[in-house]
């Protein structure tokens, strides 16, 4: 199969659902309907990829579809030249272009031997992470994810789902990302506090009753905003991290 597909199909996937807002069966159709195209090694599917390409590939495929037990319906044949189209505009897209350049800075990082993982991970968070996540969750949340204090100085980038448990996309997907002031941030990364599925914050009995009004948290706290995308990583919060 090709390679090039193969080292991005994961975050083709992520942009159909999150960008395009496609259903995840649908994009899972797609990505097969792709590995099939390739497995042969027939054409090269890469982001070098043109509309000229796609129009050629998919008349091609059609003439051929009668003899084909994968795709033999109109719809199968469709959902194929849907999957190249969204391709091609995955390619084009920012999102792609970020990725690739983050990979490509990833890969050097780890690929230099005289380091331990752990320096690995560090030098990757601070080169490329740390600064790009962060203005991605200014731009989000325009200030405090609980408060919508907007003095940036004095807040915190969060992952919801740590940086050492996320692959290279998640480290860097705003969804996994809250902005907060100091003190939340801390509980929040120490598990003493997590958000249930409508953003209200859940407080862990590992916390006295003291602390928690010396610390200016209560029951009525909600993230100002939950998104959708969000769901799988404060759920992960919550299993992982949160003290319960």
């Amino acid at each position: 199969m090709n390679v090039d597909f193969i080292k991005i199909r994961d975050h083709f996937k992520e942009y159909l659902i999150n960008d395009v807002k496609i259903a995840p069966g649908t994009a899972n159709s797609y990505i097969a309907r792709l590995k099939f195209l390739l497995k042969d090694n027939e054409y090269e599917i890469n982001e070098n990829i043109t509309k000229e390409i796609i129009n050629f590939i998919s008349s091609r495929e059609e003439k051929k579809r009668e003899t084909r037990d994968s795709y033999q319906t109109a719809k199968a044949a469709r959902e194929l030249v849907l999957a190249l189209d969204n391709y091609f505009s995955f390619v084009q897209s920012n999102s792609n272009k970020n990725f690739e350049i983050r990979n490509h800075e990833i890969k050097e990082i780890e690929n230099l031997g005289i380091l331990s993982e752990t320096e690995k991970d560090s030098i990757i968070k601070s080169r490329i992470g740390q600064n790009v996540f962060r203005d991605n969750l200014v731009e989000y949340w325009k200030g405090c994810s609980i408060t919508e204090i907007n003095k940036n100085e004095l807040l915190i980038a969060s992952h919801i789902k740590s940086w050492k448990d996320s692959n290279n996309f998640e480290r860097l997907d705003v969804y996994n990302g809250l902005l907060l002031l100091p003190n939340y941030d801390k509980l929040f990364d120490m598990g003493f506090i997590s958000f249930n599925t409508e953003g209200t914050i859940i407080i862990s009995n590992k916390i006295s009753e003291t602390e928690i009004k010396i610390l200016g948290i209560h029951k009525n706290i909600k993230l100002i905003k939950v998104d959708a995308r969000h769901q799988k990583y404060l759920n992960y919060h919550r299993e992982n991290y949160f003290k319960g």
